[in-house]
């Protein structure tokens, strides 16, 4: 938990239940991307959604490298990795990325981060949220 931004309430939250008709959501999820609240909403295996809760309901359909960049140093940053993180590239799936859960996310964006553990750090392509860490010590 100490890793997580804190939420700020200001300017929040603008969204409407019509920004997603009449979808049944499976889940949610609120939390800070690059210092703006934002929902995460899952309505089917294959489909989940980020609202931007700041800009009137604005729908997050990808997230762009310097985006992810920023998600990523602020990542390495709250995480005390004392490093950077080093961008290699976008990546469908890899032997750490191949369950159909990552699929949705595709392609991720794919940073190493210059550690002791020698971190990887894989951030959704849809949300803009890290979705999977590994350590060199894991992927031996």
């Amino acid at each position: 938990m100490q890793s997580l931004s804190p939420i700020e309430l200001q300017d929040c939250c603008l969204f409407s239940s019509d920004d997603v008709g009449d979808q049944t959501v499976d889940y949610f999820l609120i939390e800070i991307l690059n210092g703006s609240p934002v929902i995460h909403l899952d309505w089917c295996p294959s489909e989940e959604i980020g609202i931007d809760l700041r800009s009137v309901g604005e729908w997050l359909h990808e997230t762009s490298e310097q985006q992810a960049q920023a998600v990523a140093n602020t990542f390495v940053r709250q995480s005390d990795l004392n490093s950077i993180a080093n961008y290699l590239g976008p990546i469908e799936k890899d032997q750490w990325a191949v369950s159909g859960s990552y699929s949705r996310h595709s392609p991720m964006h794919h940073f190493s981060v210059d550690d002791a553990d020698g971190t990887e750090i894989y951030i959704s392509n849809t949300t803009g949220e890290v979705v999977l860490v590994t350590t060199a010590h894991q992927r031996v």
